[in-house]
Formats: structure tokens, sequence, C-alpha cells
């Protein structure tokens, strides 16, 4: 994988693939911030202590999945970015 072979377009194979999967999650991404946005209302409206810690664990669930991608994203663009870097010297 690390090998270098002088062709460019495997070079930019995590890259392509960074950006298919976020083009794929757009539709999961938009369900997650419309439930960010619900979440975030309904917490405002209600003044029982019991539902809002319902709203506040279904807040964190909607948040974890993206929170994973996100940080599965970030950790391979740093990878990929150290394994560019240290090809240059």
């Amino acid at each position: 994988m690390l090998i270098p072979r002088g062709e460019h377009g495997l070079d930019l194979a995590p890259i392509a693939f960074i950006f298919m999967a976020g083009f794929f999650s757009i539709p999961v991404v938009v369900v997650n911030i419309i439930g960010l946005v619900l979440g975030i209302i309904a917490l405002k409206q209600t003044k029982n202590p019991s539902e809002r810690g319902y709203i506040a664990r279904g807040l964190l669930m909607n948040a974890a999945p993206l929170t994973v991608v996100g940080l599965v994203v970030l950790l391979i663009l740093l990878i990929y970015g150290f394994f560019s870097l240290i090809s240059l010297f």
C-alpha cells in the first residue's frame, strides 16, 4: 500500500473514499441535523426533569454516530497526511 508505484490514481484512493463516504452520508447528516434541532426545541419546551432526561439521551444518541464517523474520517486524513509528509523526505 505504501510502496511507490508512480501511479497517482492509487495514491488518491483514500481521499476518494472519504469524499464518496461523505457524499453517501448526506441524507444521514440531514436527518441528524433535523433531529438535533427538534431535540433542542423539545428540550427547551419541557419542564419535567424525567422528560428532559429522555430528550437529552435522545440527543446524545443522535450525535454519537456522526461523532464516530467524524473521528474516523479525521484519523484517516491525519494518517494519510502523515504518510504523505514522510514520503517527501
